[in-house]
């Protein structure tokens, strides 16, 4: 039944004029940041839409201090006679609702909130169902002792998500494991709901149940199969404590698996020893984290070279690690004048060893630990452990010097580190002019080799250009400063290019270059510059790799349908059906995602210069927020595309994540005829985030040839 669409926005206008709509005393925090004018507003209604009074909401705040990830409760109210509830004078951040009665199953919903921005939803409260699943083995035995990891309920309010044991209680649900029968019961759930849940063993590896229609009794019956047992031992570099816990963060290859372990607590024994089943295969990375120790070393696979973490049923099955208590060390930050800087970012590491180091393929020499930021004294306190430090700046605008500051840190935390001088990182500027010297306005210019990654801008009327290089990369094998640089420009409607090398850490030359336009080979601006590439990029897998990605690869496929609310559309087309003709760049991001914003000018240069040429961007956000508060932060970052924003219960990225999308940002390239014919999820080749420009602009000169 469809709820009353207006009535949340007259809450929203009585909140702003301090109308009072809530009955219950607010409890309040003396902790809370100060508050911006944000609001949160709306109705918790029952199945038929009636408003249901008196039910319990809470407002959490995602505890971003906490050492933990859990969320703190702001404010707890109750419903007034229409189902109303408001939440006024909130700081920005993401927020958890809770609405609970007697009789009803809860429902949660997460929000991003900005500074500013007022945002209302309707809560749907429907009738708690008991259900379960039944866990056998492969003979077909009966499995006891099965846990549920996750949960993630989805209906009409949205879709919530439990990751870590510990949440469980925090949420007020109950989930025994299952019992010598196999029951493994599931806490009352809405009725009609769609649940995904893990579900884990000691002694078999994770499954994961997707998409399954709550309703009472036996929903599913599933089978489990031996995985393999990992043992993680972690000894003190240091005598005397221990930890009791750590979390752990093991990422499975493809990432969307069941063994994927992020945001988990495992216990640790008396001698430092966690365990926990897998299922062999690849995985890029292990990581274990506590909130008062470092743990090293961290594994991370290099995936330009396709090397992994391998768990198998032979060979490695235990992982040493090494627990580092955390010291402070203090430092300062000053300009070649010796003057302090204010706000500058610094990073913190460690040497990246454990008790052996038979992987070092795997191990990069440093581990990161830490962030810090300036003060106005241009002073800076940095957790790190004892033992060699290295401590670098990792801003933009600057470049330090030296490179990184490298000393030993005292075990008592009264080490001081020596200043760090920034110095002002040079722009790069010049022109861009055809073969007959005049100037050519909307040449793309950009970085590539190890700064690829970098915005690229466009020449204005003059044909003139400005980068500004956040600082001098590194080479990723040898981690020494990298300043020579390739830098290219090229015409965005004619087969017309440039390219020149420059040095980072020579600002004398870096100002007014010229770049001059010659006729190019078909594809040459990706063909010439292959070593930047990925051993991905570049279609070196390893054996059977290609074709598991193409068994699940959307490519020749129509694209799934978009469906959700369309916002930015000054003509009646709201399907990609409308759009047939012309090619579709669907960037798939989220308000909350920074990596989607830092891709954003690409994006946006995109459309300027193709929007006329066939070539439509849709940014497809997830269901994290409502329109309204898409819309109006798309209004602030000027993005003057089509946006479709998912429904609440997700459908629209499910059916992409069906096709492989993996994260965010993510992008999707769609032909004139409607079917998928790239993405950087399934398929190899220069990558669509980062040479968007320069691939749909070779697509449309080999149309026009």
């Amino acid at each position: 039944m469809k709820l009353d669409a207006a009535r949340p926005f007259v809450i929203v206008c009585l909140c702003l004029l301090g109308t009072v709509c809530a009955r219950a005393q607010e409890t309040n925090h003396a902790d809370t940041k100060a508050v911006a004018a944000a609001s949160l507003s709306g109705r918790v209604v029952d199945s038929e839409g009636k408003p249901v009074a008196g039910a319990a909401v809470e407002l959490d705040l995602d505890d971003v201090e906490s050492k933990q990830r859990h969320y703190k409760t702001l404010n707890s109210l109750e419903t007034d006679d229409s189902g109303a509830f408001v939440f006024p004078k909130l700081p920005e951040g993401w927020y958890l609702v809770i609405a609970r009665k007697d009789g009803f199953a809860k429902t949660f919903r997460y929000f991003v909130l900005e500074a500013g921005a007022s945002q209302s939803h309707d809560f749907v409260l429907r009738k708690p169902v008991s259900s379960s699943i039944i866990i056998r083995d492969e003979q077909n035995r009966p499995i006891s002792g099965a846990r549920l990891r996750t949960l993630s309920p989805r209906d009409e309010t949205g879709e919530f998500w439990i990751r870590q044991r510990d949440e469980w209680e925090t949420f007020g649900m109950s989930v025994p494991p299952s019992d010598e029968t196999g029951h493994l019961r599931l806490p009352d759930l809405p009725e009609d709901a769609v649940v995904t849940t893990i579900v884990e063993h000691d002694d078999f590896a994770p499954i994961e149940l997707k998409e399954i229609k709550v309703r009472p009794g036996v929903i599913s019956e599933r089978v489990m199969h031996p995985g393999v047992a990992v043992t993680l031992s972690i000894s003190p570099s240091y005598s005397g404590e221990r930890a009791s816990e750590v979390e752990i963060d093991l990422r499975h290859d493809p990432f969307h698996h069941p063994s994927t372990v992020i945001w988990h607590q495992l216990p640790l024994d008396d001698r430092g020893v966690a365990r926990l089943t897998v299922e062999p295969g690849r995985y890029t990375s292990l990581w274990l984290k506590h909130p008062d120790y470092f743990v090293s070393p961290w594994y991370e696979s290099r995936i330009t070279k396709q090397e992994f973490v391998h768990i198998a049923n032979e060979g490695r099955r235990t992982f040493a690690f090494v627990l580092h208590k955390k010291v402070t060390v203090r430092g300062r930050v000053v300009d070649h004048a010796g003057q302090p800087v204010k706000a500058a970012s610094l990073q913190g590491e460690i040497p990246n060893k454990g008790p052996d180091d038979d992987r070092r393929d795997l191990l990069s020499n440093w581990m990161h630990v830490g962030w810090a930021e300036t003060d106005a004294n241009g002073e800076y306190a940095l957790d790190v452990a004892a033992g060699p430090v290295r401590v670098s700046y990792q801003g933009q605008g600057f470049v330090s010097e030296p490179d990184a500051l490298e000393f030993t840190v005292a075990g008592d935390g009264s080490t001081v580190a020596p200043d760090l001088t920034l110095l002002p990182m040079p722009k790069i500027t010049g022109r861009v002019v055809d073969a007959g010297g005049r100037p050519v306005e909307k040449a793309v210019v950009r970085l590539r080799g190890n700064l690829r990654w970098m915005q690229p801008v466009a020449t204005d009327a003059e044909g003139r250009f400005e980068l500004a290089p956040p600082f001098v990369p590194q080479d990723l094998e040898t981690e020494e400063p990298r300043p020579e640089q390739p830098l290219v420009a090229f015409h965005p409607y004619e087969r017309l290019a440039a390219r020149t090398a420059v040095r980072l850490n020579a600002a004398e030359t870096l100002h007014d270059i010229t770049l001059t336009l010659e006729l190019e080979s078909p594809g040459a601006l990706l063909r010439e510059f292959r070593d930047e590439l990925s051993e991905w990029e570049r279609g070196e897998l390893p054996a059977g790799r290609q074709e598991e990605l193409a068994a699940s690869s959307p490519i020749g496929e129509p694209a799934p349908p978009l469906d959700g609310t369309w916002l930015n559309i000054s003509q009646p087309v709201n399907s990609l059906a409308g759009l047939r003709g012309k090619y579709v760049l669907l960037d798939f991001w989220f308000i909350g995602c920074g990596p989607c914003h830092g891709d954003l000018p690409s994006v946006k240069l995109l459309h300027e210069l193709y929007h006329d040429h066939g070539v439509e961007v849709i940014a497809v956000h997830d269901n994290s927020a409502i329109a309204d508060a898409v819309r109006e932060h798309a209004a602030k970052e000027k993005m003057a595309f089509p946006i479709v924003v998912d429904e609440p219960d997700g459908r629209t990225i499910r059916r992409y994540e069906e096709s492989g999308l993996s994260g965010y940002p993510s992008y999707i390239l769609i032909g004139p005829d409607g079917n998928v014919i790239d993405d950087d999820d399934t398929t190899t080749g220069p990558s669509l985030r980062l040479y968007k420009i320069e691939l749909i602009r070779e697509r449309l000169l080999r149309a026009k040839e």
